[in-house]
C-alpha cells in the first residue's frame, strides 16, 4: 500500500514538473513578450526592464525554470539580499551566513494579464468550482435513486 502511494505521488510530481517545463518552454520560444502583455499602452523602458528582472524574462530558460520552481517550493534556501523575500510570506527556519532556510507559502507570482496574485485568483475560482462539483454530485445521487 505504501509502495503504491509513493509511486503515485512520484508520478504526480513528475507530471506536474513536465507540464511546468512545457508551458515555460512554449512561452520562452514564442514571439510573445509577456511584459508587453502586462503593461499594454503604458510601457516605458524602465518599467519593462524592471518587470523582466522580477520575472527573470531577461534570463535563459533554465534560470527561469529554477527560479519558478523555487518560488512554488514550500522550503527554500535564499540569500538575505534577494528581492523575492518581499513577495513571500515566510518564517526563517535557519540562517547560514548570508543564506536563509525559509518555510513559506508557495508564491505563484502575479498574473501577466491583470497583475493580480495567481494564488488569490485560484482561491476566488475555488468556491464556484466546489459548488458546481457538489451540486452535480447531489443531482447524480438524486437521479440515481429509484
Amino acid at each position: 500500500m505504501m509502495y503504491l502511494l509513493l509511486k503515485r505521488s512520484l508520478l504526480s510530481l513528475i507530471s506536474i514538473l513536465a507540464v511546468i517545463m512545457i508551458i515555460y518552454f512554449i512561452i520562452y520560444k514564442s514571439n510573445i513578450d509577456p511584459t508587453s502583455l502586462n503593461l499594454g499602452q503604458r510601457n516605458d523602458s524602465k518599467t519593462i526592464e524592471n518587470l523582466k528582472r522580477q520575472n527573470y524574462f531577461d534570463q535563459n530558460y533554465f534560470v527561469q525554470i529554477i527560479k519558478y520552481l523555487s518560488d512554488i517550493s514550500p522550503i527554500q534556501f535564499i540569500s538575505i539580499n534577494d528581492f523575492r523575500l518581499e513577495n513571500y510570506k515566510f518564517r526563517t527556519f535557519a540562517q547560514f551566513g548570508q543564506t536563509l532556510l525559509i518555510i513559506k507559502v508557495p508564491y505563484l507570482r502575479r498574473s501577466i494579464v491583470n497583475g493580480e496574485l495567481v494564488g488569490q485568483l485560484i482561491i476566488k475560482a475555488m468556491l464556484p468550482t466546489l459548488l458546481l462539483a457538489f451540486s452535480s454530485i447531489l443531482i447524480a445521487i438524486l437521479a440515481g435513486i429509484d
